[in-house]
Formats: structure tokens, sequence, C-alpha cells
């Protein structure tokens, strides 16, 4: 499954560039069509699997490629301290990326894509022992540059709404505190709802 994110990555860096100076993929005008996706994500996070929250907005210029923000959330107890002094410790992740996004389907009923994200996470420890504000008491935070190469399916139930799913990979580089890189390197499977607002599906 890595090797196929791994091609698919390569693809979509070097069709972002070449694709978007195409002379016939260039619009003069405004922004013909935009999304908004609201999901539930489902990964592993330090060899557990959770559930989290993504919201996605997304700006078409033409029918076949979009630009716009992703934005990821989720948090879990844990079983472990990392040999700090906390009485309940938990780990939240969150990430903010750049996501490109290239539909070669888009009819009235379905929409693919393949998509890719490029941006920054983090993941919390913390304490919830300790309030602090409307949160708990942070301990410690990696921060990481994340690229995550996906593809969804979009299946229209009316001409503003869509049920999605999507599978994507992220791949993360960046320094530890604590646990592992690889403990938040992982599969993502995403289901939700879509609403579309302009001209372009």
């Amino acid at each position: 499954m890595k090797k196929y994110y791994l091609f698919l990555l390569v693809f979509l860096f070097f069709n972002q560039f070449s694709y978007c100076q195409h002379k016939e993929a260039i619009d003069t005008g405004s922004v013909k069509e935009g999304d908004v996706d609201l999901a539930l994500i489902y990964f592993p996070v330090i060899n557990k699997n959770i559930f989290g929250l993504n919201f996605n907005i997304v700006g078409f210029p033409n029918k076949f490629w979009g630009t716009g923000l992703s934005l990821n959330i989720s948090t879990r107890n844990l079983d472990t301290s990392y040999q700090r002094n906390i009485k309940k410790p938990s780990v939240t992740y969150g990430e903010v990326g750049w996501i490109n996004e290239f539909r070669p389907i888009n009819t009235h009923r379905l929409s693919v894509a393949v998509s890719l994200v490029n941006g920054l996470s983090f993941a919390a420890l913390e304490d919830r022992s300790i309030r602090v504000g409307k949160g708990y008491k942070d301990v410690v935070d990696n921060y990481y540059y994340l690229f995550e190469p996906g593809i969804d399916f979009a299946f229209k139930i009316s001409k503003t709404v869509a049920i999605i799913i999507k599978d994507e990979y992220r791949f993360i580089v960046g320094y530890s505190h604590f646990a592992k890189n690889s403990d938040f390197s992982s599969n993502i499977f995403s289901l939700g709802i879509r609403v579309y607002a302009g001209t372009n599906h």
C-alpha cells in the first residue's frame, strides 16, 4: 500500500505544476465551484485506531483542478506517560494543510478525485488530570511536515450534496519528543458529507 501512495505522491507533484501551467487548464475568471467537506476519519495513532474529524474547503477554477485548505483533529487517552509525571496521559493530534485535487471523473452522479495535502501537523502529549482554560495541561509537543496523497469518491445525492468516501496515507517528517514518527504515519479512512456551490458539477 505504501508503494502505491509513494507513486501517487510523485505523480501528483509532477502533475501539480505541469497541469496548472497548461494553457487550457488556466481559467482567467474567478472560482467557478467550491465545495466543503465534513467527514469522520478513522486511523491509528500510537498503535490504536481512533476517530477524528476532517474539514476541507476547496475552490475549483475549472472542473478538473481545485485547491484549498484541509484540517484534521483527533484525541485519545494513552496507556503510557512516556516517563513523564502525568496522571492521565492523552494525545491530541491535528494537522493544517494545503490541498490540491485533480478530478478525472465529474458527472452528475459521481465524482472521483486524487488529492495531495502538504502541510504541518502536531501531536500534543497532555495530562487530563489538570485543566488549563477549556483544555488540559500540555506537557510536550511534536511538530511535523506532512504530505498525504489520497483518492476520494463523491456519490451525489442531489445537485448540492454528496456522500464522500476517502482513502489517504499520511507521511510525516520531523523529530518526535515522545512516541515515534511511525506512530503518526498511517492510512486514513474518511466518511462524510460534501456540500457544493457553483456551476462545475
